[in-house]
């Protein structure tokens, strides 16, 4: 399970680009904790590919930043 930050709306220093459908990405401290990646659609910019999750509807790779553990 990936575990990233979670920004709404925001640009962190690492977005996570590289997310692929069937990835679970745990959100520490965040409502809901978890998330599935059901569908990726790449954007021009690597930062701007957006995830479909099964919970959070869509979120972009510039609002993810992976916690490396």
């Amino acid at each position: 399970m990936i575990k990233a930050r979670y920004d709404f709306n925001g640009y962190v220093r690492r977005p996570l680009t590289n997310l692929k459908r069937g990835d679970v990405v745990h959100l520490p401290g965040q409502k809901p904790e978890k998330f599935t990646v059901t569908w990726v659609h790449p954007g021009e910019d690597p930062a701007e590919t957006k995830y479909g999750t099964d919970c959070l509807g869509v979120v972009y790779a510039r609002e993810l930043e992976r916690i490396e553990i």
